[in-house]
């Protein structure tokens, strides 16, 4: 099954799913992990219906397979529902929600935080154009990583902050990738500083169709 799975070939996989014998915890996530990459969510709803059993991994893989496809309210059932949570848990919920006051409230209510976490929330309250208090969780983090930085660096360029973002990516950030780069693309194409939008475009080894919207922006 799972061998079927990690080669794409999903339907086979769901054949097979079908004409085992018996079915274990294991076998059930793993069909809902497939489901919710394809974004299958009747699927998702009708192997959780057939478990007979559920425990954490499971419980997070249809909570993960409703906050991943955008089923928020029904991510939020699930969420409420559970026995127990565990960070991931908490992160995956936290993820999902788009209200800055739900973020906020969530992220306090967490037992504990972990660089995922914070970097959750720190991408919410750049989202939201709250930049200061994205500032201060990211200064209270121990442990960074890009992501974390590519959020605050998005909050900078949320706010319109162009010589803040560019002495951020330059000289904060450890490394970058396609995000962090794209994300500055963005800022100098909506100050519509076209020759070092060019200049930081040609750089890059490779481009997606993220990188040339962005470039397009400033034309």
């Amino acid at each position: 099954l799972v061998a079927y799975c990690k080669n794409g070939h999903f339907e086979e996989a769901r054949k097979f799913f079908s004409c085992m014998p018996c079915w274990s915890l294991v076998s059930f996530t793993t069909m809902i992990s497939v489901a919710s990459q394809r974004g299958q969510m009747q699927e998702i709803q009708s192997v959780t219906n057939l478990m007979p059993e559920h425990d954490l991994f499971s419980i997070n893989a249809v909570l993960f397979a409703f906050a991943e496809n955008g089923h928020l309210d029904s991510a939020k059932v699930v969420f409420s529902k559970m026995p127990a949570r565990n960070l991931v848990s908490w992160t995956t919920m936290l993820g999902a929600l788009s209200q800055l006051a739900d973020v906020e409230s969530t992220f306090e209510e967490m037992p504990e935080h972990d660089v995922v976490s914070c970097t959750c929330a720190i991408a919410a309250f750049s989202r939201h154009g709250h930049l200061e208090s994205s500032l201060e969780l990211f200064h209270a983090m121990r442990v960074r990583n890009l992501s974390t930085c590519t959020a605050i660096l998005s909050g900078y360029v949320h706010c319109g902050l162009l010589k803040e973002s560019e002495r951020f990516f330059h000289n904060q950030m450890p490394q970058h990738d396609l995000v962090s780069v794209t994300t500055l693309l963005v800022a100098y194409a909506q100050s519509q500083r076209l020759e070092e939008a060019s200049c930081l475009f040609d750089s890059l080894p490779y481009v997606d169709a993220v990188c040339w919207n962005a470039i397009a922006m400033g034309l």
